[in-house]
């Protein structure tokens, strides 16, 4: 006899023990109420007593009997040989009420349930009136108290992952607890777990935040038995769908876009088929420990109602459960990594595209009512810093940029404005960036906003001296994305005359004062003799000491002392380019690596004996969505493989047909045939031709 059937033998009788044990208990018994009666009226389950109630016992449930055919410790009962086969459960929560136990098993009996925690007392559940009756609780207050029924309370978890995003999950019944900052998995044996070994390898793999590489963000999550859990700890339950992610800087603009709003925005997407209703309904829980910050209103646009799990407000020591739990984003639209373990630089897996940045900042635009606003003049947006990186000669450069655009358009006047994070609010500035031909700013967070530039505009990004435009590229790599449409265009500062560097600002603005002497004139030296190409993150002194320098912005060719190359003439090359892609030519050719050809239609094939030569003709006609996708370059490629013989022969034919001869006798023959539209590759239509 196998081990397995001496373990189910075992395993019944412990159950057939257990529930022997139960009947002499006094437990196994089915409960019914009479009207008025303040005692259970116990009968064995083999009896089987239906008694119906003909008059309401609590008031609120007049429209229907209060109890109806009803057996509640039996759902129990049955609940707990099903999931632990020994006493040792029930003795684990026999301190719940029955009416906290049952209550889940059947929701469409709820009065009765609240009945049966009237006669046995349940304080939870039943309160006095001032006049003495019992009144019920509403069966919603029941669902949402502490403490409530752990047989629907378990924990389980759906798991997929994809190379770009990583790993994202679903969980039904996850806990948290702001105090320990740490999740709780509530283990049970119907739990489930789905495209994970186990839980812990989640704390390896999944991530609150899209910036991955940071153990900060790597979730803190453990597991709990049921038996233990609900017996030991309070909880409250979250209800509906939720979104829980950690903000990477929500003080941060460039942050706030790449690394939050965007991610969810993709996320939500992915979650739900209509993601504006997704928006509408979605709980968006923060669990990080920061507060609102001035770009909070960012946030809102992406839910009507977001938790943060740092808010006073809520207990520390309280556990809450999120009913359907979201955890892991969405990587689609991460272009950027900040460099931990490796100098920053484009996101290799990256597979976003210009047209999907668009379709955010559209959805942005909507939310915050921002209108497009066509000018007749090209208009610039020089974008200021008021307080430090700053850019020394903000008058000048205007001038200089309203000549070029004026002079570039062919036109009278032109317009400059200039704009900053400190004196404008967003709404003014993605409004004025919309219809701005040209934005010119210090590198820095506020160029996020370039991604509200129209196609064909240009984005200029000045840099200060000693740094090469290599070191950070998250705005050229953000322009270079296929479809978007806006030149990027970098100016470095080469003159060591036209920048004040500040060793008296605090460290984190890259200052010099916490270095001794010695090391604040290395610093200082090795500023003028070499510049930085690369930077890894964090707080990288080298790099801080030099971003936050003022910079003089070298701006005509008339003076050749300078280094630098003239500011006009890098605008007026950056308008030049800016002509070579304008949107229509950057989304078509986008829209082209997303439409091809599908297989050729009405396929015949042919083999002819004929003498000593076997004949293979080949008959198709074009795809049927050929018209769609206005194709004006045709041709087809044809791949023929004799039966048993490994030589594949390849040919390319612009007409509908296909001729070629063997010379021995051939029986079958193997082709496929795929049609290529402005050189877009469709698909492939095998078949076989036999004699």
């Amino acid at each position: 006899m196998s081990k397995d059937v001496i373990n189910k033998i075992i395993l019944t009788w412990i159950v057939v023990l257990s529930t022997c044990q139960a009947h002499e208990n006094s437990l196994d018994v089915t409960l019914n109420l009479c009207p008025n009666s303040k005692k259970l009226v116990p009968f064995t389950a083999n009896e089987r007593i239906k008694r119906t109630l003909n008059e309401p016992h609590i008031k609120g449930y007049n429209k229907s009997p209060a109890c109806e055919d009803f057996y509640c410790y039996s759902w129990c009962r049955d609940a707990w040989i099903h999931n632990h086969y020994s006493l040792a459960f029930w003795n684990a929560t026999k301190k719940f009420h029955f009416t906290e136990i049952c209550s889940l098993h059947h929701e469409k009996t709820a009065a009765a349930v609240l009945v049966c925690g009237n006669t046995w007392g349940s304080d939870n559940i039943v309160a006095k009136s001032s006049s003495g009756h019992n009144k019920v609780k509403p069966h919603s207050q029941l669902l949402s108290s502490a403490n409530l029924a752990p047989f629907y309370s378990f924990s389980s978890v759906w798991c997929y992952s994809s190379p770009e995003s990583g790993l994202r999950c679903r969980f039904q019944n996850i806990y948290y607890n702001p105090g320990k900052k740490e999740f709780v998995f509530v283990l049970s044996p119907n739990s489930v777990l789905y495209g994970i070994n186990s839980i812990k390898t989640l704390e390896e793999h999944l991530y609150m935040s899209s910036v991955v590489g940071h153990n900060a963000f790597q979730i803190s999550i453990t597991t709990v038995p049921y038996t233990s859990f609900f017996t030991k700890y309070k909880y409250k339950t979250v209800h509906g769908e939720s979104l829980l992610i950690a903000r990477f800087k929500p003080d941060n603009l460039l942050h706030v876009f790449h690394d939050d709003l965007l991610p969810i925005y993709f996320t939500m997407r992915e979650i739900c088929m209509n993601y504006r209703l997704c928006i509408e309904n979605m709980k968006l829980i923060f669990i990080d420990d920061m507060d609102k910050t001035i770009y909070w209103d960012l946030y809102q646009v992406m839910s009507k109602n977001i938790i943060l799990m740092s808010d006073n407000l809520l207990s520390r020591q309280m556990w809450y459960c999120f009913e359907s739990a979201h955890i892991g984003l969405n990587k689609q639209s991460v272009w950027y990594q900040y460099g931990y373990g490796k100098p920053q630089g484009p996101q290799v897996r990256s597979t976003f595209s210009g047209h999907l940045l668009r379709q955010f900042t559209a959805f942005i635009k909507e939310k915050l009512n921002i209108e497009h606003q066509s000018t007749n003049i090209p208009l610039g947006i020089l974008i200021s810093r008021k307080y430090n990186r700053k850019i020394l000669n903000e008058d000048q450069l205007s001038v200089v940029i309203k000549d070029q655009l004026r002079l570039h358009a062919s036109q009278k006047d032109s317009e400059v404005k200039v704009l900053s994070l400190e004196e404008n609010n967003l709404v003014t500035l993605i409004g004025e960036l919309s219809q701005a031909r040209a934005a010119i700013g210090m590198h820095g967070a506020a160029l996020i906003l370039g991604m509200f530039l129209p196609p064909g505009a240009v984005l200029i990004e000045i840099w200060p001296y000693g740094i090469n435009s290599s070191a950070a590229t998250v705005y050229k790599t953000m322009c270079e994305l296929k479809g978007f449409g806006v030149t990027h265009v970098p100016w470095m500062n080469e003159d060591p005359d036209n920048t004040i560097y500040h060793p008296e600002y605090p460290s984190f603005y890259g200052g010099l004062s916490h270095l001794s002497l010695d090391a604040q004139e290395d610093m200082i030296k090795r500023l003028h003799e070499s510049k930085l190409k690369d930077v890894e993150c964090c707080d990288n002194i080298n790099w801080l000491f030099r971003i936050y320098q003022d910079t003089k912005v070298h701006t005509t060719e008339s003076d050749a002392k300078y280094k630098s190359d003239p500011f006009s003439r890098i605008l007026k090359e950056s308008l030049r380019m800016s002509e070579e892609n304008l949107v229509n030519k950057a989304i078509e050719y986008e829209m082209q690596l997303l439409v091809y050809p599908s297989k050729v239609q009405g396929v015949q094939c042919y083999l002819i004996k004929a003498g000593h030569y076997t004949e293979l003709l080949l008959k198709w006609e074009d795809p049927w969505n050929i018209r769609d996708i206005n194709c004006q370059d045709i041709y087809f490629e044809v791949f023929v493989e004799i039966e048993g013989d490994s030589a594949i022969i390849r040919n390319i034919v612009s007409d509908r047909q296909f001729k070629t001869k063997f010379k021995f006798r051939v029986e079958n023959v193997h082709t496929w045939i795929t049609c290529f539209c402005n050189n877009i590759e469709g698909s492939v239509f095998f078949k076989k031709c036999s004699l």
